[in-house]
């Protein structure tokens, strides 16, 4: 089985285990298409691929999904993270502007306090 494999391959290889028959743990090498096998129809090579243990159009079909389900998530973060607890913008508004009326007014009280302007 030695004279199988390159000298760098072997050269790899545990030294207990160069003379052993081990089963290949690897797939087989898929054979090169042909101008014959060209012309076989999608229904052909979907039966084909379901018979696979791995089916490559069904993971690729997962990690479209996965992929648009993560990008809907993140726009509804997005969005979400541009209200203040579930605000409307005219509704922040309205907070923003009682807030300034809130500040100047007791500013305005601060300074009556310290004799800085007169009422009267």
């Amino acid at each position: 089985m030695s004279e199988d494999f390159p000298d760098w391959l072997r050269e790899l290889a545990p030294e207990d285990a160069e003379d052993e028959d081990i089963p290949s743990r690897e797939p087989p090498a898929p054979a090169s298409p042909s101008p014959a096998s060209a012309s076989v129809s999608v229904e052909e090579d979907e039966s084909a691929a379901g018979n696979d243990d791995w089916d490559m159009l069904g993971d690729l079909r997962g990690e479209m999904e996965a992929e648009e389900a993560a990008s809907e998530e993140s726009k509804l973060r997005r969005k979400s993270s541009r209200r203040i607890a579930g605000l409307l913008p005219w509704q922040r508004f309205v907070l923003a502007l009682l807030a300034f009326f809130d500040i100047a007014f007791v500013g305005f009280l601060f300074l009556v306090m310290l004799g800085r302007i007169a009422i009267l």
